[in-house]
């Protein structure tokens, strides 16, 4: 159950969510006679921009000491760095008609070398477009975000009062974010930033004590949506588990032996002796009336509370199928296509030598929709892209 507000959708939201239940029918439907289905473009494209980044988040499971790109040396960060704007121009001439929506990760994305060449393209073709950042260099960016305000959600990360948030981010990087939040929330204010602005937290034992607290503080802010975000928490049995499963199901992906797959970087979890204080700041929350959206994500009921934190393989919601497969695509810095957003192993194809059509129906991402068979592997049951694309 997600928290009531006083806001009311706009038209152009109401019509988002529309066009999404359109979608979801028709990749479902089609999913049940074809597993292998896929619209004819994806509808939805990631575009993870950079692996570089300029934060060290102590949870954070690309760069933290147990990050999958922890051990990443200057030369490999160099050679797959930053996404070809010549794949992502190219992608946008392919979604044209079907105004695909992006999603703008990394890394940091704001540290994209053709962060300008981008702006001007999604000015061009304007796309429903979410930035999610740490928020730490949005002042040198103002001119870019008001650019494509229009259709674009700035999706900023911070994990708790002062504190928590630098205990994790690092010192002094709460002062700034807020400033830049502070810049933003002041023109749309004044009407020249037109999109969304929303704030993001993992939570944490930190942030649990003071989660009330911290709703209260955005909603007099005045953002318009706050995300409390459950961790993903990756047992070590269950990686163990799902490198058996990766090896006997896809070991034709290439992946070398000897390599520690990306699964075993989810280990940070809520400790289980805060869960019963989390149970009563998520009542508390619940139970308020907020002039802002909260959302918890994904929105679990007390049973799958504590299954989710704990690690269980059991997806929240009776999830059953991800849609994703069937109307998303996901890129990496390197110009890799796969199919499961955090999970850079599952490789099935490269924009850099073939095109997306050759990709999105091809040989590779056919085979991974055929051998899951509408069926969810164990670490589906944490991901974002399930709660937003699943039945």
């Amino acid at each position: 159950m997600q928290p009531r507000t006083n806001l009311q959708y706009t038209p152009n939201a109401i019509n988002k969510i529309k066009q999404k239940m359109r979608s979801t029918r028709e990749c479902a439907s089609a999913r049940e006679k074809d597993p292998t289905f896929a619209l004819d473009v994806p509808t939805e494209i990631g575009l993870k921009l950079t692996n570089r980044c300029n934060l060290r988040c102590t949870h954070c499971f690309q760069w933290d000491e147990g990050g999958y790109h922890h051990a990443l040396d200057k030369e490999e960060l160099k050679k797959d760095g930053d996404l070809s704007f010549d794949i992502v121009s190219e992608l946008f001439n392919k979604t044209k008609e079907a105004k695909s929506s992006l999603y703008l990760w990394g890394g940091e994305p704001t540290l994209y070398a053709h962060w300008d060449k981008l702006i001007n393209l999604i000015a061009a073709d304007p796309r429903e477009t979410v930035l999610c950042t740490n928020g730490v260099t949005l002042h040198t960016k103002m001119d870019s975000l008001l650019q494509i305000s229009d259709c674009l959600t700035v999706l900023v990360s911070i994990e708790g009062p002062e504190d928590i948030h630098n205990e994790i981010r690092g010192k002094g990087t709460y002062e700034k974010i807020v400033n830049n939040l502070d810049q933003l929330i002041r023109l749309k204010k004044e009407g020249q930033f037109k999109g969304t602005l929303s704030v993001e937290a993992v939570i944490s034992d930190g942030l649990i004590p003071n989660m009330v607290e911290f709703c209260a503080y955005w909603e007099s802010k005045g953002i318009d949506t706050l995300y409390l975000n459950f961790p993903w928490f990756v047992p070590p049995s269950v990686a163990d588990r799902m490198d058996e499963y990766f090896d006997s199901k896809f070991w034709w992906m290439g992946m070398g032996k000897g390599i520690t797959n990306s699964w075993h970087s989810f280990d940070f979890k809520i400790s289980s002796d805060k869960i019963e204080e989390l149970k009563q700041q998520m009542k508390e929350i619940i139970d308020r009336r907020w002039n802002i959206r909260v959302r918890f994500h994904p929105d679990l009921t007390t049973k799958d509370l504590i299954e989710y934190i704990e690690g269980s393989v059991k997806p929240a919601q009776d999830k059953k199928m991800c849609l994703g497969v069937s109307n998303r695509i996901d890129l990496l810095p390197s110009g890799q296509v796969t199919p499961c957003k955090k999970f850079p192993e599952f490789n099935v194809g490269n924009l850099n030598n073939k095109s997306l059509e050759e990709i999105w129906k091809g040989e590779k991402f056919t085979k991974f929709r055929d051998i899951q068979n509408n069926q969810l592997m164990d670490i589906c049951s944490k991901c974002e892209i399930l709660y937003a694309n699943g039945i």
